[in-house]
């Protein structure tokens, strides 16, 4: 508190607006890359144009604070991962700099650029600098918006639209999301020569994946198909061995038998496949609660695999809701009961259903 006092509002962390000095944060950093409400052409501190085609996908969790961003800075258009602050020198405050998961940032975005920031091998990551490139009066909206107590923080506006427009738009929301997800399909059934049931088979698996290891989840169907994984339907063990060893989970050796006993079943299955891993850097455990840690979730999509593997014919088959939900009354292997992860006991000891 002593030092906040001690900032003037010539400080990066200060701004004016309605005439009141304001601490910036990166939250509000966040709503202006995001929806780009930037008032000026961008450039980076070393003068090159900035133009942003895609402002990518914002991360919740540990890791870059937006994903697969398209950036063209100078004559060369850039994909990679963005990392906002409200100095720059934040970068080495929170240990950036140490961190493997930050040596594919393509652009800094940056309150006010107080040190210029470098990746490990020595190479200046370009730096934006946007204090000044928006309208204050941004930040008064901003504010009401995040400190209602309404979960719908416009709500208080609703009352200004028409009735039938919004229940007009509510209606148009759901056919669009609907819309979305039918676009979604169809481009992986033309990708996969329309092969509908390995199309089912990797949305389910980024299903199991929810919104943290969604993708992830999907990149581990890919590259395991469906046909290699039906060959061994019958066998839950070889089932487990193929998603952990793909997942990139079986890369080193444990303490514990079925550990071990997997990652001996991944190595052989995987030399006659010709198959290779994913890098476990990809999985996300931080901020998740343990039940919906990949590891509980990948042996879980290990036994409806091997409980239903014609899951997409008896799913149309259904003919009652509570058969549809038998399909998927599984739960994961029993070393799960008391496991989190490989060779770490837990308690309580609980089976990991699914749901």
């Amino acid at each position: 508190i002593f030092s906040l006092l001690q900032h003037t509002k010539d400080n990066p962390l200060f701004v004016e607006s309605q005439h009141k000095v304001i601490v910036m944060n990166e939250d509000f950093l966040f709503y202006l890359w995001k929806f780009q409400l930037f008032s000026c052409n961008l450039f980076t501190v070393d003068g090159l144009q900035v133009v942003v085609a895609s402002a990518g996908t914002r991360n919740a969790d540990s890791g870059p604070d937006y994903f697969n961003a398209k950036v063209k800075i100078g004559d060369t258009l850039w994909a990679g991962n963005i990392e906002i602050h409200t100095i720059s020198s934040d970068w080495y405050r929170h240990h950036h700099d140490e961190d493997d998961a930050y040596d594919n940032i393509i652009l800094h975005v940056v309150h006010e650029n107080d040190k210029p920031v470098k990746r490990k091998n020595g190479e200046t990551i370009p730096a934006l600098e946007i204090k000044g490139c928006y309208n204050p009066a941004l930040f008064d909206r901003y504010r009401d918006f995040v400190t209602t107590m309404n979960p719908i923080p416009c709500h208080r506006h609703l009352h200004e639209v028409n009735h039938f427009t919004l229940m007009c738009w509510f209606d148009t929301l759901i056919v669009e999301r609907l819309e979305d997800k039918t676009r979604v399909i169809l481009q992986n059934l033309s990708r996969i020569s329309e092969d509908f049931n390995e199309v089912f088979y990797q949305k389910l698996c980024r299903n199991f994946g929810f919104k943290t290891n969604a993708d992830a989840m999907e990149q581990l169907a890919r590259s395991l198909p469906l046909g290699i994984v039906s060959k061994h339907r019958d066998n839950l063990f070889q089932i487990e061995a193929l998603l952990y060893g793909q997942a990139g989970l079986l890369s080193t050796k444990f303490k514990d038998s079925y550990a071990n006993q997997l990652l001996a079943e991944y190595q052989f299955l995987t030399a006659k496949y010709m198959l290779t891993p994913m890098d476990r850097k990809i999985w996300r455990f931080m901020r998740m609660r343990p039940a919906n840690f990949p590891t509980i979730r990948i042996a879980q999509f290990a036994g409806l695999l091997n409980k239903s593997p014609g899951l997409i014919h008896n799913m149309l088959e259904a003919d009652k809701l509570n058969h549809l939900l038998s399909l998927f009354n599984v739960s994961a292997n029993e070393y799960w009961d008391n496991h989190y992860h490989f060779g770490q006991k837990a308690r309580p000891e609980r089976p990991k259903k699914l749901g």
